[in-house]
């Protein structure tokens, strides 16, 4: 049992792979910390094109197969450059140092990364400093934490931080999912969800055939309602009108941050104050169906990539 078990982790943590969608894309990178920056060769990109994966595959051969684009069993590839292929809006967050900023907020400054180390949670309204590299010509970004939704004391497994960056018009909504039993996670069923959505003028089938894993869907509805998620998503567009939402979150957070950012497309769409968010996860799992797959490519084209870690 605990053979077969590790068997379904393993499946799905390489089931990931979108399948063939217009305008989302897949990506693999070595480690966050040197793909993005702007001198590293190791992140790689294609189309989606529904790789087959092999379980039993090693990360090298993985990333070789993502490269080259093969299906079924591969062997290891040449490297490509970083920059290859990468699509122009992906390419700008890369350039400007955007994405790194996401990814250092949504990893050294969740609560439970701070509480963790003995530190103390990052107040509302207070500001941090994100530090490039040495050898960088980006100097520090400042980035204010605007709001949270999750448990208050920073002790649950669920929380979304809003950050904004003085130098940039998004504001960064950083998902964690810190903890819990990861048998929920592989193990859980597809289910059909009761979004307050508008689904008027979508394809055929989407609102009916679209289905959610149960532990996503849970925790993501928790948010939304007992933690305010909801109220917290209108008043910060209302209060910020002019700039986009990013989604972002790393492994179990990864998943949330593209549920939600999902979700909030559809939610809020007719909004008048919205405007099409940006949705970059790393290391996501699995978390819906082919519909749900291809949801993501018609509501969210050039906004949304799969970053494999």
């Amino acid at each position: 049992q605990k053979q077969q078990h590790q068997r379904q982790r393993q499946q799905a943590a390489l089931s990931i792979v979108l399948g063939s969608v217009p305008d989302v894309s897949v990506f693999a990178a070595c480690s966050w910390k040197s793909a993005l920056t702007p001198s590293a060769s190791c992140l790689y990109q294609t189309p989606a094109l529904g790789i087959g994966l092999d379980p039993a595959a090693s990360s090298t051969e993985v990333l070789a197969a993502i490269t080259a684009g093969q299906t079924g069993n591969f062997k290891a590839g040449t490297e490509v450059q970083m920059r290859e292929g990468i699509p122009p809006w992906l390419q700008r967050f890369v350039g400007n140092g955007f994405l790194y900023i996401t990814k250092v907020l949504g990893d050294l400054y969740t609560p439970k990364t701070l509480i963790n180390k003995g530190k103390d949670m990052i107040r509302i309204d207070e500001e941090v400093n994100v530090t490039f590299s040495a050898g960088s010509e980006m100097g520090p970004e400042t980035c204010t934490l605007l709001d949270r939704a999750g448990q208050t004391d920073g002790n649950g497994e669920t929380m979304v931080q809003f950050w904004k960056c003085r130098s940039f018009d998004y504001i960064i909504l950083a998902a964690q999912r810190a903890s819990g039993s990861k048998k929920y996670l592989f193990m859980s069923n597809l289910e059909a969800v009761n979004w307050p959505a508008h689904w008027d003028n979508l394809p055929a089938g989407f609102q009916t055939k679209f289905r959610v894993r149960q532990y996503e869907s849970y925790k993501v509805q928790k948010l939304w309602s007992i933690h305010g998620l909801e109220a917290k998503l209108t008043r910060v567009m209302d209060m910020y009108p002019n700039h986009t939402l990013f989604f972002t979150g790393a492994s179990r957070g990864a998943t949330l941050a593209e549920v939600m950012g999902l979700r909030f497309a559809l939610e809020f769409r007719r909004h008048p104050n919205y405007t099409m968010p940006y949705v970059v996860s790393t290391g996501a799992y699995r978390w819906t169906n082919s519909v749900g797959r291809d949801m993501l490519g018609y509501l969210l084209p050039q906004h949304f990539a799969h970053i494999l870690l």
